[in-house]
């Protein structure tokens, strides 16, 4: 397993078990050691789960798996690349001053350090500044949606505790990019609320260094969620206005106090994007209020 393996592998953990880890004994929390060995696991599973669902030009949902350890699903679908040569300068040589650094660390230091050479992590106030670092634009039209509030990248709010206090902002990107200051994979998170309920919006990018390449430019592409409980889970679809079917996935921990979760999965400009929202646990209400806002949220994409 490699760097951008690992990244790709963490993004995949469920965003509400940020919170979770965050807020104290209330809830569990989650060593590093354990996401990454989690992170491990679904490389494996990616990566051995290919096959398990044939890919089109879009997305769809693969096997849903829940046990009382650990619970996850995985999706699958065709994406197109965009050039390395799109991202900014500034980002590869940011790249390159982190290999930079990386290989002048001896043998020993790299065996124990906790940092992944090629991955970059940032934080940006807006969108707008997010694609400006990447020097990629990414569609998103809920920057501008009057009914959202901006929050954090996992949905919480900026001037609580859990925000810019400590240091976390509206969006944050995401890359990996090999010894040679190649971009590999990118991504970019931004996170808003509505009342009690909280949306992430991501949007991935692959390059032709990130994998094999169609001659048309296409890739396939794994991703999915990751818990670890046991988490009731469906799946099913919902028609955006553009006419796509965007993939769901509702799910809900088998805990008090818990939440409610549907993930959408869709194409935008042939690029992968994903939009949770996430809401407290309620029964039936609560998985349809999220659902309302999951929908008014996709509205937006027309």
């Amino acid at each position: 397993m490699n760097g951008r393996e690992l990244l790709e592998a963490m993004s995949c953990v469920d965003t509400a078990l940020v919170e979770d880890a965050a807020e104290g004994p209330a809830h569990r929390r989650i060593p590093l050691k354990r996401a990454l060995t989690i992170a491990a696991c679904v490389c494996l599973l990616l990566a051995g789960g290919a096959l398990a669902a044939e890919a089109i030009w879009g997305v769809q949902i693969g096997d849903l798996f829940t046990s009382q350890e650990e619970s996850s699903y995985s999706v699958y679908g065709t994406v197109r690349t965009v050039p390395d040569g799109d991202f900014s300068q500034e980002l590869h040589d940011h790249l390159r001053d982190n290999w930079a650094v990386w290989n002048a660390k001896s043998r020993e230091q790299q065996m124990f350090s906790s940092t992944l050479p090629g991955s970059l992590y940032q934080s940006h106030e807006t969108w707008a500044e997010g694609t400006e670092h990447l020097g990629v634009e990414l569609v998103n039209p809920l920057e501008e949606a009057d009914w959202l509030e901006q929050a954090t990248y996992v949905g919480m709010p900026l001037d609580g505790e859990l925000g810019r206090k400590k240091g976390i902002e509206h969006c944050t990107s995401y890359v990996y990019g090999n010894e040679n200051a190649q971009v590999e994979t990118a991504a970019l998170t931004a996170g808003y609320r509505t009342g009690e309920i909280r949306l992430t919006l991501r949007a991935e990018l692959r390059t032709e260094y990130a994998g094999e390449t169609a001659a048309d430019g296409s890739q396939e592409v794994e991703t999915g969620a990751l818990w670890t409980e046991a988490v009731n889970m469906y799946s099913n679809s919902i028609a955006m206005p553009d006419g796509q079917d965007a993939a769901l996935v509702v799910s809900q921990p088998r805990r008090e106090n818990s939440y409610v979760s549907i993930a959408a999965y869709f194409i935008q400009d042939g690029l992968l994007y994903s939009l949770r929202v996430i809401g407290p646990d309620g029964g039936d209400e609560a998985v349809a209020a999220v659902r309302a806002v999951l929908e008014q949220a996709l509205d937006c994409f027309a």
